[in-house]
């Protein structure tokens, strides 16, 4: 069967269209690919920028791990040396006190030494008393076994009664003796049943302390009261 003209027209618009159509398709499909590319090489280069921000990270770890360890042993080595100082500075303070014991009990001892000298004197002017025999340093013993050792120990008698008579020096005059002074006439006027009188020999004395001192009855000698 022959072709006519017009069915040769309406086959080639079919396939123009045809053509046009699948022209339009591989465009299309171009475009898409090339931004799929596009999409691809960002995605390459942010996944390589966060390698290298993963490997920056990774890196200042283990900087930081570094330091700390660092400081960890900084540390180990202060508190080693804090320790050794501690120690030194444990054994100094013992040398020191025992260097102030030392020097305390010298100045002391020279007071005491001195006031046995003038205290007869001094203590039958104050007290209407005769000290009898010398005045020593010697250690009261108690019928029940102890014992205090006294920087200042002797025996007065007014009219017929015998007076014991105790004493401690300090280059300056403390609370803390004169306590201890408190304490030492209550036991031997305890342990001895007789009238004691307390003594504080001294160089200085604060205004309290002293106050403190007369207040609970001993007597204070300054170191110019034995002089002649």
């Amino acid at each position: 069967m022959a072709l006519t003209t017009e069915d040769l027209v309406c086959i080639q618009n079919l396939i123009y269209q045809n053509i046009t159509r699948e022209i339009r398709i591989i465009k299309i499909d171009k475009a898409e690919f090339n931004e799929l590319k596009n999409i691809v090489k960002e995605l390459a280069q942010a996944q390589a920028r966060t390698e290298q921000r993963v490997e920056e990270l990774i890196q200042a770890q283990a900087r930081t791990e570094q330091r700390v360890e660092e400081l960890a042993q900084a540390q180990a080595k202060t508190e080693k040396m804090l320790r050794s100082l501690i120690h030194e500075f444990k054994e100094f303070k013992t040398e020191t006190r025992t260097h102030l014991g030392g020097l305390s009990n010298t100045i002391g001892y020279g007071l005491e030494d001195k006031a046995m000298k003038f205290l007869p004197v001094l203590l039958k002017r104050d007290f209407e008393i005769q000290v009898q025999g010398r005045l020593i340093r010697d250690f009261i013993e108690y019928k029940s076994g102890r014992e205090d050792e006294v920087n200042i120990y002797g025996k007065a008698l007014k009219g017929d009664k015998e007076i014991i008579i105790i004493g401690e020096a300090e280059s300056q005059l403390s609370k803390g003796l004169i306590d201890d002074l408190i304490k030492l006439k209550k036991r031997v006027e305890r342990e001895l049943q007789k009238e004691v009188i307390p003594l504080a020999i001294t160089y200085l004395v604060k205004p309290a302390v002293k106050k403190y001192a007369q207040d609970a009855g001993i007597k204070i000698y300054y170191s110019y009261d034995f002089t002649d």
